[in-house]
């Protein structure tokens, strides 16, 4: 604890006795199962003590779960250590909560975040739609032609323009909007032009309109807050 960043040969050293300590009580546990009742496979994977055709009394159906958890868990941590990975897919980070996964951010003081991932739009008549709730990290900038299509399914025709956030300006999302002629609002690729006195006028009017385009993506990012304090988002812990 008094150590900030230890070395990598001290967390090793602690991580292979935990491991340790937690083979030794699953062990314990696994002999008392035994005794109680015989072992079958689980459909989930790993053994699974059965009473005839319930749950045994001695372990309540959440003590069950939890063990499952708990044996993944330890799997996952003992492959780690073993290959001297940082990694796994699909790593447990929560006992109760297993399907939670750890989202990098990048943010100041929480670079890692824990939660669903929302990937929402907003169109002109001022309705959010969730496209996409996922638990697993995902880059929502591939989003951006589906989400375009689901508009059209829902008012027949292409939108005007899109206006979204930097992380959906990628080259495929430029040339899908350029085919479609809907008017991307990103800042464009390469340097800046050089201004002179017949375009002068010309990069006046693209800053003007990207700054505008700017000003009326704000509203999508209140979206998200919205969502939380008055439609049930604050119960997904995102």
């Amino acid at each position: 604890v008094k150590k900030g960043k230890p070395r990598r040969q001290k967390v090793r050293q602690a991580i292979r006795k935990q491991l340790q300590y937690l083979r030794r009580n699953l062990g314990h546990i696994d002999g008392l199962l035994d005794r109680y009742a015989p072992q079958i496979n689980s459909p989930l994977g790993g053994l699974m003590p059965i009473v005839g055709q319930r749950w045994p009394d001695c372990l309540k159906q959440c003590h069950i779960r939890k063990l499952w958890v708990i044996r993944t868990a330890y799997d996952q941590q003992k492959k780690m250590y073993d290959d001297r990975s940082l990694s796994h897919p699909h790593r447990i980070v929560s006992i109760s909560q297993p399907h939670v996964r750890p989202i990098v951010r990048g943010k100041a003081g929480k670079s890692v975040e824990f939660g669903a991932k929302l990937s929402a739009s907003l169109d002109g008549t001022g309705l959010a739609y969730v496209d996409e709730l996922r638990w697993d990290a995902f880059n929502e900038s591939k989003d951006l032609s589906v989400q375009v299509e689901a508009y059209r399914k829902r008012y027949g025709y292409y939108p005007e323009s899109v206006l979204a956030d930097g992380i959906y300006g990628t080259r495929d999302n430029r040339r899908y909007c350029k085919e479609l002629g809907i008017r991307f609002g990103v800042k464009p690729l390469g340097r800046p032009k050089k201004v002179t006195t017949l375009n002068k006028e010309e990069i006046r009017q693209e800053k003007r309109q990207r700054r505008q385009d700017h000003l009326e993506r704000i509203p999508i990012e209140g979206k998200f807050g919205q969502g939380k304090n008055r439609h049930g988002l604050e119960k997904i812990r995102a």
